[in-house]
């Protein structure tokens, strides 16, 4: 169901975040898990839109850069919750569309002391995203025509998408002359070697790949971030850009190789870490920066959402702010 667009700014809309738009109830900081038929109590328990698809949305859209929401979202009141959530940040939301008569995927994400996460997740309306619903979801997005860069999140959350549909889009948004960015996230099933090949072949479509250092492992076989982005470029990516936690980012684009480190704070929920890091290198490729002020604007965006519990995702003025106290 396409539903009316709400809360859209009249900006340029420079990249669209399709993917997993969902919830997450997060609980932490958790020290063990309490044994079969016994509780605990959490510090903490928050219910958060939107998914990796929907936390670049949000991380976009608060530093000023304009972001189109190509998903969906359940028929009940999370789906409503996500379209406002992101519709308040200033996100175009006119192409999430509502899953007829499906409840909203949810995750339940348990954060462990040292910010580390474990995640069970109910896919609920994300099975219904499927080759139509995207075709759709593209249609009825005002601001899709106008979009640079196209990213998409969640690969293994979306079944109904799968190695076909995906090539097909990855190929139709090339062919519009936009940008393609791909962030596959973590295979629930561990990467068997059906997995590894149809996600190396899509490499061959995409400008931006956007692994953590595990899925960038996972891919190669690779054992340092030097090795394994060669790889991932000799397999088609026109840059990779692998994300390495605490140990910030590694980056080759053909000519040069960056290592930056991440910034010093001290992390309380690493949850959206990567999506964040996502948002950052897509607003520095956008304003053309160079690598240098690309990474450092991305690790610090990341390093300031981990940081805190509430309002997590800054704004442009407080990101530049974090990073001159860096350089001082």
């Amino acid at each position: 169901m396409i539903l009316p667009s709400r809360g859209v700014k009249e900006y340029d809309r420079r990249i669209a975040a399709v993917g997993n738009y969902n919830i997450d109830m997060v609980v932490g900081r958790v020290e063990n898990l309490p044994t079969w038929g016994t509780e605990a109590t959490v510090p903490y328990l928050q219910v958060r839109p939107a998914g990796s698809a929907g936390y670049t949305a949000i991380a976009l859209a608060t530093v000023g850069v304009g972001v189109t929401c190509i998903g969906n979202v359940g028929e009940d009141s999370y789906g409503v919750f996500i379209r406002d959530e992101l519709a308040a940040r200033g996100a175009d939301v006119s192409g999430l569309l509502e899953a007829d008569g499906a409840d909203t995927g949810q995750s339940v994400v348990i954060v462990r002391r040292d910010s580390e996460r474990a995640f069970l997740s109910y896919n609920g309306h994300l099975a219904a995203f499927d080759e139509k619903c995207l075709m759709e979801a593209e249609t009825a997005a005002v601001g899709f025509e106008q979009t640079e860069w196209v990213l998409l999140s969640g690969y293994f959350l979306l079944p109904g998408l799968g190695y076909e549909a995906t090539k097909r889009a990855f190929t139709r948004w090339k062919a519009m002359g936009k940008r393609v960015a791909f962030d596959p996230g973590w295979d629930t099933e561990g990467w068997p070697q059906h997995t590894v090949d149809e996600v190396t072949k899509l490499l061959q479509f995409v400008d931006l790949f956007l692994p953590n250092e595990d899925e960038a492992r996972a891919l190669t076989q690779g054992s340092n971030p030097c090795s394994m982005a060669s790889t991932l470029r000799d397999a088609g990516a026109g840059i990779v850009a692998v994300k390495l936690g605490a140990d910030g980012a590694y980056v080759f684009d053909g000519e040069e190789r960056i290592h930056m480190p991440a910034i010093k704070t001290e992390a309380f929920d690493a949850t959206g870490a990567g999506d964040s890091f996502n948002a950052g290198v897509l607003t520095g490729l956008t304003k053309r920066w160079t690598w240098n002020r690309t990474l450092k604007f991305a690790n610090t965006l990341a390093g300031i959402v981990v940081s805190r519990k509430a309002n997590r995702f800054p704004k442009l003025d407080e990101v530049y702010k974090k990073m001159k106290s860096q350089e001082e």
